[in-house]
């Protein structure tokens, strides 16, 4: 055998086995570098991660659309909403006097609270009306020994308002304003101190009574009408308290009104 024979070719490689049990015992670490991905697989990596959140999303609406009941009309009403509070709509003008008020009151000394907070009233007519702003108000009146009273308004007027007007529109004058009307009534006292009020004003009226001669050919009320007489009559005026609560008879010398007024087909 000639010696060429054992002589390894040029292009084999040579290969060194290290056991890692060695290294460890040397206290020889294994270092690997760190080699970064090409430019171009960092990007297709960053695109695929974006794909499966895009995915993942999607199908959380989707899932949730199919399992809440009404899923979507649930989304599009949030979404008004939202879209609502960002760009409210402009609540539309008041007409004049829509929001002016002077309050009218028959207990001189009844005291007026607004929403809770006792008003100075201004006079009709002299004074610059109360302004009050959108939404519900709360009007409650103390005269006292009557109970307690309150009413509602709003503005704009709602169907459950309970306060009452001197005048179905508003007054334009110099300034367009309306007038609430607060007015007592005997259903509003206790029960004793109505008993002892009725008896005494019906004492007082029986006081005031007139007489007046009728002449033949003269007319007098009736029952049914003008009645003409026919012989002399002698006429006497008495007066007698109407208990009747159903009455809504608002006669008032300050504004110049009258509500439902009539007694006998006659307007007072």
């Amino acid at each position: 055998m000639n010696e060429t024979e054992h002589e390894h070719p040029p292009d084999d490689f040579e290969v060194e086995i290290i056991s890692l049990d060695q290294m460890s015992i040397s206290g020889e670490r294994n270092y690997i570098p760190f080699v970064p991905l090409p430019p171009k697989i960092r990007s297709t990596r960053r695109q695929l991660n974006r794909l499966w959140l895009l995915a993942i999303v999607t199908s959380s609406v989707l899932l949730t659309f199919l399992v809440i009941p009404n899923g979507f009309s649930t989304a599009q009403s949030i979404t008004q909403q939202v879209v609502h509070k960002l760009m409210p709509t402009p609540a539309p003008a008041l007409p004049p006097g829509y929001d002016s008020f002077y309050i009218d009151k028959d207990i001189p000394w009844a005291k007026v609270f607004v929403d809770g907070h006792q008003m100075h009233l201004p006079r009709i007519g002299v004074d610059e009306p109360l302004k009050l702003g959108r939404g519900h108000h709360l009007i409650s009146w103390r005269a006292d020994p009557f109970l307690p009273q309150s009413c509602l308004l709003s503005i704009p007027f709602a169907i459950d308002d309970t306060c009452r007007f001197a005048f179905d529109h508003a007054i334009h004058r110099s300034s367009a304003y309306q007038i609430i009307l607060l007015h007592e009534s005997l259903n509003t006292l206790p029960p004793e101190q109505r008993t002892g009020l009725v008896s005494a004003i019906q004492a007082e009226l029986g006081k005031l009574f007139t007489s007046e001669t009728v002449q033949p050919g003269e007319q007098y009320a009736g029952e049914s009408g003008p009645v003409t007489a026919r012989q002399r009559l002698r006429a006497t005026l008495h007066f007698q308290l109407d208990t009747n609560s159903n009455w809504v008879c608002f006669a008032n010398m300050q504004t110049h009104s009258g509500l439902l007024c009539g007694i006998d087909r006659q307007d007072c």
